[in-house]
């Protein structure tokens, strides 16, 4: 099956769900996903963020031999948004290993502190400091000033998501 083809047909939700589920648990065909997706010059790299998403959402262990080329990949310039939302949403939901903690928290504070990303991925990026912070508790101190830092005349998504995290990281 050629991966990129799939993703070139439709761009939509229901396609990358389909691709998804054609892909399942295979490391052959989610080798081929996270190729279409590194191209930066591809189309397709979008829509292969956004079946990423799917991907590991139904086979979250899948991702833990791509995650690091993943976060490698979010520190090229001029990534589409896609990849860098998608990307970083998946993280959300998978353990970082401890090797690639410091990789994954230098990008996300740095999305987290820009005033250019989009709300979605300063929003994820949260989160996924916040699931480093479990096993790295000497960083909730620099995510609680950034916070709240960015929560004083933040977006709605950022203030509600914040405080949370707050919430969240004062039990540490």
């Amino acid at each position: 099956m050629n991966i990129e083809k799939e993703l070139s047909k439709i761009i939509s939700k229901s396609n990358a769900i389909k691709v998804a589920s054609l892909i399942g648990c295979d490391d052959a065909l989610f080798k081929q996903l996270i190729k279409v997706l590194l191209e930066s010059n591809n189309t397709s790299a979008p829509q292969a963020a956004w079946t990423l998403s799917f991907c590991v959402q139904q086979c979250p262990e899948i991702i833990y031999p791509q995650l690091e080329v993943l976060i490698d990949n979010l520190y090229k310039k001029n990534l589409h948004d896609a990849v860098k939302r998608n990307t970083v949403r998946v993280m959300q939901y998978v353990t970082v290993p401890e090797k690639l903690q410091g990789k994954a928290a230098d990008i996300c504070f740095k999305y987290l502190s820009s005033g250019t990303e989009a709300i979605a991925i300063r929003a994820f990026s949260i989160t996924v400091l916040c699931n480093i912070c479990q096993q790295q508790p000497e960083l909730s101190h620099e995510l609680k000033l950034l916070l709240e830092e960015q929560m004083r005349n933040g977006e709605p998504a950022i203030i509600s998501r914040g405080k949370k995290a707050l919430k969240f990281l004062n039990t540490l």
